[in-house]
């Protein structure tokens, strides 16, 4: 029996996700905004996963741009808000994912606290600068 395709949407840490997707048994096929059209990708996938990247572009969501706004590759905010509305209404198979859960969020109309030191303050630490950030701070939370 054939591994099921998962479209991938791209971001910059494509073998991470692409190795949990062949983890799970899947066939990851990359699919850019430039490169394909949304109608495919849902037709021709058993599920997308929508990862993570920059920020999705708070016009959508009727808000003014923060200073930290951290705009995603060009295209990829309609390409992604698309595919979560036409999965959802074709009810296919969605992974999001950091931006992705973004993406779905505001698909369905809700909006994003866009900085969350600024915005709603608190001891917390919600930014990381590598996954051995996330690492130590696991192991320190263990200890």
């Amino acid at each position: 029996m054939p591994r099921p395709r998962i479209a991938l949407t791209a971001c910059s840490r494509l073998p991470d996700y692409e190795d949990a997707i062949r983890a799970a048994d899947a066939e990851p096929v990359v699919v850019r905004a430039d490169e394909c059209r949304i109608e495919e990708v849902v037709a021709s996938f058993a599920g997308v996963v929508l990862s993570g990247g920059g920020d999705v572009d708070p016009v959508l969501y009727h808000a003014t741009p923060h200073a930290t706004f951290d705009a995603a590759e060009p295209g990829r905010d309609a390409f992604e808000l698309g595919l979560a509305r036409l999965l959802r209404t074709a009810d296919r198979p969605l992974l999001a994912i950091c931006r992705g859960i973004q993406v779905l969020n505001v698909s369905r109309g809700g909006d994003l606290v866009q900085d969350i030191p600024s915005e709603r303050p608190s001891p917390i630490t919600h930014r990381l600068t590598t996954p051995a950030d996330a690492m130590a701070r696991s192991t320190r939370r263990t200890q």
